[in-house]
Order: structure tokens, then sequence, then C-alpha cells
């Protein structure tokens, strides 16, 4: 019960309404007391009688039962009021998938990142219950929305990397060379913060997959690498023949500019990765108070109703 003080209430009020009906006994009782009773004939007789003691026997047999049902139905309407619980063990099942933005910032892609972005905003929209990231590379990858279900921080953070991409590009830069491009897609598969676990992880790469000189990894050892932890790939790229052709490893491809102005292709990347099955996971079981009134209802409604029918029975 989570207020058990309601019985308190309860029985107060009981027993002031019995002191209140008493006292008002009493002094009827008092004033009947100093009036001049009238005497019946023979009610000695009509008392010995079968009848009439079968009758009392069955009147009182009536009274004791409407005063049981008055108070199991005081009993199960405070115990409502009080709200009973119960304590259970839930185990929740979550199905989990993960999506990493993957965003390639070198200067190759100045007059593409702005489009490339919008459609990520397009993306992070259509997600429902996925937690979502985002990591960007030049020479350097640095992730700018650790995987989080809050979409619209990570809406936010996208669109202010759309305005401001010459800052992020400056940053992850680093002093060094540009276009690593393997190096950037290592970044972004181990932002997965449980990479190996069970759940269904994706990272879609958007990048002109022109490999700069400095990059000791290429793509396809990137992917390689993912694919071992189950990691999905999807490609937006502006040159699919370039070295290490990127079309060639990732699980789905599609060309930068067949997506300008083009919503259904959105859609399209958005069904490719709801297609996965997310991996559903039992948590940990959990103590769960929860209401459970039911019985204290049935017991309620059971009682008052044998309560108005035996009252009605009495004419009372």
């Amino acid at each position: 019960m989570r207020y058990t003080w309601m019985f308190i209430i309860t029985v107060l009020a009981v027993g002031v309404i019995g002191f209140l009906a008493w006292y008002r006994y009493r002094i009827n009782k008092l004033k009947r007391g100093k009036k001049h009773d009238s005497i019946i004939a023979h009610t000695a007789t009509i008392k010995q009688l079968p009848a009439y003691r079968k009758a009392v026997k069955y009147y009182f047999i009536l009274l004791g039962t409407a005063a049981a049902c008055l108070a199991l139905a005081l009993f199960s309407f405070t115990a409502i009021a009080a709200r009973p619980t119960e304590v259970r063990a839930d185990r929740n099942i979550n199905k989990t998938r993960d999506v990493v933005l993957c965003m390639d910032m070198s200067g190759s892609m100045v007059n593409y990142q702005r489009q490339i972005l919008t459609h990520f905003i397009e993306i992070a929209e259509g997600l429902d219950g996925e937690r979502i990231g985002v990591t960007v590379f030049d020479s350097v990858p640095i992730n700018i929305v650790p995987l989080s279900d809050d979409y619209v921080a990570a809406k936010e953070t996208i669109e202010d990397l759309r305005d401001n991409y010459t800052l992020y590009h400056s940053t992850s830069r680093n002093g060094g060379g540009n276009s690593n491009i393997g190096e950037g897609v290592m970044g972004c598969i181990n932002s997965f913060d449980t990479l190996g676990d069970e759940r269904t992880q994706s990272v879609i790469i958007a990048t002109d997959n022109i490999r700069g000189a400095n990059s000791k990894i290429t793509i396809a050892q990137a992917i390689a690498y993912g694919r071992k932890y189950g990691v999905s790939f999807y490609g937006l790229s502006i040159d699919g023949t370039a070295e290490n052709s990127f079309e060639s490893y990732v699980n789905q491809y599609w060309n930068i500019e067949d997506l300008r102005d083009n919503q259904e292709e959105i859609s399209t990347i958005l069904d490719r990765i709801f297609e996965q099955e997310a991996v559903k996971i039992e948590t940990a079981r959990e103590l769960v108070a929860v209401d459970a009134p039911e019985t204290f209802i049935i017991i309620g409604i059971v009682s008052f109703t044998l309560l108005m029918i035996i009252l009605w029975r009495l004419h009372l």
C-alpha cells in the first residue's frame, strides 16, 4: 500500500460516526423514558411463537450480513484509495540500432558539404528509436556527436556543422595532410561505444573518395575491420571510379549528384538501414512497483451490491 494512513482516517471516521449514533440513541432513549409507554396485550405470547422467533432470527442474520458487507466494502474502498501495489521483476526488451554519419571535411568536398549535411539532417529526422552519432574527418577523425537518441541535439549540431563547416574543416586537418579517408572511416567505426556487442550498427559515409597521399589505411581495410564486428556501410560519394573504388566495398552506394533535390533517394537510404533487423536485447530484471487494485475493486463492488440488496429487503 502506498498510502496506509488512509486506513487510519477510515477508522477515525467510523469511530466518530459510531459515537454520534450511540449518543443520539441515548438521547432518544432518555426522551422515550419520560413518556408513558402504551401497553399491548399478549406480546409475551407472540414472542413465543415459532414464526415470530424465525422472523427475528432471519432479521438479525440479515442485519449481521449487512454489517459484514458494510465493513468489507469500507475496507475494500479504503484499500483502493490507499493504492495497493505489487512488486514485479520486469525484463525489458530493447531493439538496438546505431547509426553513425561519417563526413569527409577535406577541401575537395567544399562544394558538396552543405548539400550532404542537409541530407544528413533529413536522415536524422527520419530515425525513430535508433541512436545517432556524427564523426567528421580530414587528416584526423573527430567525433562531434557521440551516439545518442537525442535527435534535437544531433540535428542542431549537424546544422551548425553545415553552416560553419570551415571551422570544423580546419580542426579536422589538425595541421597535417588531408583526405585520410581510411583513417576517417576507422574513426567512425571506433565511435561505436559498443563495437562488437549485439547491436545493429551502420555507418553512412560521405566522401569524394579522393585519397590523400599521407593516408596509411585504405577504405577496403577500414571497411573490412568494421565488418569483422558486423558493421554495415552505406556510401554517398562523388567519384566512384577512384582508387579503391568506394562503391565496391559498401553495402549500398548513392552518387551525391543523384541525390540533388531527390527526396525519394533519402527515403531509400533510410529504408536500407531499417531493413536490418534491430537486435533484440533483454535488459537486466528491474523491480517495479505497480498498482494492483483489481482484487479490492471486485470485493468492494460485490460487498456493496449485497449491502444494497439486504437493505432493500429489510426496507431500511
